[in-house]
């Protein structure tokens, strides 16, 4: 095998594995983010906007999963307002979330009202299926 020949297979190589990198990123991508997302305080909302119905079967409960981002305990939110039910899964680090009120952290806030979501003060528009919010956080 001449010099030309092992620089063809070398080139044919390295551009493969450059082809199967960047064809792999976008999932390589998702993959930790969801990691980072699971890793955080976590808020399941008991909201209708967050609610799963099949007509002439079922209605699924929380499918809005919400956090702010770097929230890593739970004595780093606040719950604000009467009418806010919640109680939290040490195991999985969920608050699940029912009623109406406020959840804040630092300058960002979940707001439950009327069965609909609002982050910041904007509706959430919240389709028929699961979802999952990363607040970040507000930069001073």
């Amino acid at each position: 095998m001449s010099n030309r020949d092992k620089w063809l297979i070398g080139i044919v190589i390295v551009g493969g594995v450059l082809v199967a990198l960047i064809s792999a990123s976008p999932f390589l991508g998702c993959l930790y983010r969801n990691h980072r997302f699971e890793s955080l305080v976590r808020f399941k909302i008991d909201s209708p906007d967050c609610q799963k119905t099949i007509p002439g079967r079922s209605t699924e409960c929380c499918q809005c999963f919400l956090a702010f981002d770097g929230v890593n305990s739970k004595d780093d939110v606040q719950f604000l307002g009467g009418g806010l039910s919640y109680s939290y899964d040490e195991e999985h680090h969920i608050f699940q979330v029912g009623g109406e009120g406020q959840i804040k952290n630092n300058g960002n806030s979940f707001e439950v009202h009327s069965g609909h979501v609002y982050i910041n003060g904007k509706q959430v528009p919240i389709r028929s299926t699961p979802m999952k919010v990363l607040v970040k956080a507000l930069m001073p």
